[in-house]
């Protein structure tokens, strides 16, 4: 008798592999493609106006910075710029005594006060934060920023009149 030959199946690539491959090159593509982008951005001059993708503006007054860094390692440092009719700066504010508790001395936090000169409405809140303002010169900026938002968003008080902002001072003094 005959044995009859088996037929032993071919093997075929596996797919994986393709799909491997294909991944490791579009990979590659793309870390080439961030890599000559930022290497050109770095070599623009901006600090002249010449800027070839317009994406800085113009128009406006502008400084150089010749502070030096105030990095320091184990730190983190935050900038809060807030508005005391702002309900997020509002928000914000009553989470910052968790992260101070939970953070400790590793924590800085620094208030900026601002308001946007182009909406109406913000300009009456200028006398607000200049009252902050002087509060915090004296000592007393944060008390008296928690009472800003306090008369503000819990007592519904007009923060835009020099009377009332009056009251809140000798309230935190």
């Amino acid at each position: 008798m005959a044995k009859k030959k088996q037929k032993i199946p071919e093997k075929k690539a596996s797919m994986t592999w393709v799909y491997a491959g294909i991944a490791v090159l579009v990979i590659a593509g793309l870390a080439l493609y961030i890599y000559s982008g930022s290497t050109s951005d770095n070599n623009t001059n901006t600090s002249s106006g010449n800027d070839p993708k317009g994406k800085i503006p113009t128009v406006g007054k502008f400084g150089t910075m010749n502070k030096l860094s105030t990095y320091e390692p184990g730190k983190v440092k935050i900038t809060e710029f807030l508005k005391f009719n702002c309900g997020h700066c509002n928000s914000l504010n009553s989470l910052m005594p968790a992260l101070k508790k939970k953070y400790g001395d590793q924590l800085e936090i620094t208030y900026k006060p601002m308001l946007w000169r182009s909406v109406p409405k913000d300009l009456p809140f200028k006398k607000s934060m200049e009252a902050y303002i002087l509060a915090e010169r004296m000592g007393k900026g944060e008390e008296m920023k928690d009472a800003l938002f306090k008369a503000m968003f819990v007592e519904n008080r007009d923060i835009t009149s020099e009377l009332q902002l009056g009251d809140i001072g000798k309230s935190v003094v």
